[in-house]
């Protein structure tokens, strides 16, 4: 599973790209908007079950719909199957509110 994904995200007011790193315990990454990601995970019965914090540098406007300010940290949740890269979207919790996330597996990392 540890690996670097390419994602694609839907919410409320719109979509975006993203590449991340998932593995060992670790999730870090970037958005098309700038955000930068940072976070953690465990595994528990075939679920990975983490956080990130979300800090978008120039501030903005997400695809929940929610305004961010300059670094404003913005807590990202989920609970995902551990073959998350299906092609199918999976809920995520950015702040308050869920966009589906496609994950796209480019390739095997430590």
């Amino acid at each position: 599973m540890a690996g670097f994904y390419v994602t694609k995200y839907l919410g409320l007011l719109g979509g975006g790209e993203g590449a991340f790193y998932v593995g060992n315990g670790i999730v870090v990454g970037t958005d098309a908007l700038g955000g930068i990601y940072d976070g953690s995970y465990q595994v528990a019965n075939g679920i990975l079950i983490g956080s990130a914090r979300l800090e978008v540098p120039g501030g903005g406007l997400l695809a929940t719909g929610q305004q961010v300010q300059a670094n404003e940290p913005i807590d990202v949740r989920f609970s995902l199957p551990i073959d998350f890269a299906t092609g199918e979207p999976q809920s995520i919790t950015v702040g308050e509110r869920t966009i589906g996330v496609i994950f796209q597996k480019v390739r095997d990392l430590p």
